[in-house]
């Protein structure tokens, strides 16, 4: 079976332990949201691996598995930044950059959920690195006009209620903010 076969057996029983995982979560709370993104982000480079090491055609059947786990993480853990940044990843590797677009706003979106994320300056660095790598994500041949102005509304809004805080947001995170805004016109006018 070589190495590929190995990496195969590892996806599906990932993928058991996901559903272990979301049946026990039920029963616990949220208690159990315990999943490791470094474990995720490993799995996930799973395909390109198997790619580069075997060759053969077992290939997108194994994609469809670490996608398929990917999808039930992803439902489990909708507001974890690093999981739909690691999905993000893997749409990235298989050239799926619809889909990127698609995984980096969901990656944005989880990271500026927390009602606290602007009095925290960790949260306030991984929303702005959730920012930069969605700017990234339309930077593909296959955005449209209309993904621009999806996420250009996005950073927009988001940066006016950083500057609406009324306990002095750190005005350098909202220039960067803006700063995306002007580079995303930038591409827009260059494309478009």
């Amino acid at each position: 079976m070589g190495k590929l076969g190995g990496h195969k057996d590892a996806v599906r029983y990932m993928g058991w332990l996901v559903d272990l995982r979301f049946k026990q979560q039920h029963k616990m709370g949220d208690n159990a949201k315990n999943v490791s993104p470094l474990h995720i982000r490993e799995l996930a480079h799973v395909a390109k691996v198997a790619e580069e090491e075997d060759r053969v055609s077992m290939l997108p059947e194994l994609a469809k598995q670490v996608q398929a786990l990917l999808e039930k993480i992803t439902s489990t853990l909708k507001s974890e930044p690093e999981v739909w940044d690691v999905f993000a990843g893997f749409n990235e590797i298989l050239g799926r950059y619809k889909d990127v677009m698609d995984t980096r706003m969901r990656q944005f979106r989880a990271a500026s959920s927390d009602v606290n994320w602007m009095k925290d300056e960790a949260k306030i660095k991984t929303v702005l690195d959730a920012a930069s790598a969605l700017l990234d994500s339309v930077n593909f041949k296959e955005s449209s006009s209309s993904d621009f102005y999806q996420v250009k509304s996005l950073l927009q809004s988001t940066a006016r209620r950083m500057e609406s805080l009324e306990d002095g947001m750190e005005m350098s995170h909202v220039q960067r903010l803006n700063a995306m805004v002007t580079q995303l016109d930038e591409l827009a006018q260059s494309k478009f």
